[in-house]
């Protein structure tokens, strides 16, 4: 038996299972689903370089509960305010975040890695540039 009919039955034709995938996003409630995860953070930002700023962060505390996750960049979120891309060139912004605790990230380490991201917006003006 091939590892294809395992997956998708005995030879499911493409236009078969692209009916079946297309019909499963059409009865899921999107909005409902996107509010679960915390991609939804990154939503609330118009500008692509705070998009970008905001996927990276909420990216490095994804790792535990949802809850958790959101609760925690929540947090970040509301220290760098309404333009996060522009905040964290500010020294008193990442001072702000110094003590900073979620799982094993401690104290510093959040300042810290705002100060190389400033470096790095400063240089390449967005992250996906330097991507």
């Amino acid at each position: 038996m091939s590892t294809a009919s395992l997956v998708y039955g005995p030879r499911v034709r493409a236009a078969v299972l692209r009916q079946t995938l297309d019909d499963m996003v059409a009865r899921i409630d999107r909005p409902a689903l996107a509010a679960a995860d915390p991609v939804e953070l990154v939503r609330r930002y118009d500008r692509p370089e705070d998009q970008e700023l905001v996927g990276l962060l909420v990216a490095m505390l994804a790792y535990g509960r949802v809850r958790s996750i959101k609760d925690k960049a929540e947090l970040v979120l509301e220290a760098l305010g309404p333009r996060p891309a522009r905040s964290i060139h500010k020294e008193s912004v990442r001072d702000g975040l110094r003590g900073f605790v979620y799982r094993f990230q401690r104290g510093e380490d959040l300042p810290r890695y705002l100060t190389a991201l400033s470096r790095v917006l400063k240089t390449h003006d967005r992250l996906s540039h330097l991507f």
